[in-house]
């Protein structure tokens, strides 16, 4: 959070120095203005999860886990109505919010299940056979990390 409002402090700095008039302290030319503003960190993203914390994000949940809305809407995917078009909507955010922290091992496998949601949403061409074979590749894949499923 630090880093965050040091960036921000930063950036503030910046603009406010561009948006300065000539005979304002501040202004873009002086150079105490480009001197004093710290460079701002670099993340490269949010660090990533173990497999078995992404899959109990797929799984926990009963009816509002990723994994009941993908097995209920899934296959759907081959005529949506407009809510069937909202439904799918929150299926691919929800996946895409897991790949924000998914490690390189369940990357692909999450990513496999997500695309048939997206083909659907942008050209109507959801698959419903890859989303069954996708989410059973997630599974083993679970299985094999050692997640206790509950169900």
């Amino acid at each position: 959070m630090r880093k965050h409002l040091a960036a921000i402090a930063a950036l503030s700095v910046v603009l406010l120095g561009a948006c300065a008039g000539p005979d304002q302290p501040g202004a873009a030319t002086s150079p105490s203005a480009s001197a004093s503003v710290p460079e701002a960190p670099t993340e490269s993203g949010p660090e990533p999860i173990s497999t078995v914390q992404t899959c109990a994000g797929y799984y926990d949940g009963g009816e509002y886990s990723v994994d009941h809305r993908v097995t209920t809407w899934g296959p759907e995917l081959g005529g949506l109505d407009e809510e069937g078009g909202v439904q799918v909507t929150v299926v691919r955010d929800r996946l895409q919010s897991l790949l924000l922290y998914a490690n390189d091992e369940t990357t692909p496998a999450l990513a496999a299940i997500q695309v048939p949601f997206q083909n659907a949403l942008s050209n109507g061409a959801g698959n419903p056979e890859q989303v069954a074979e996708a989410a059973a590749a997630f599974r083993t894949l679970c299985e094999d990390a050692g997640y206790e499923f509950t169900r």
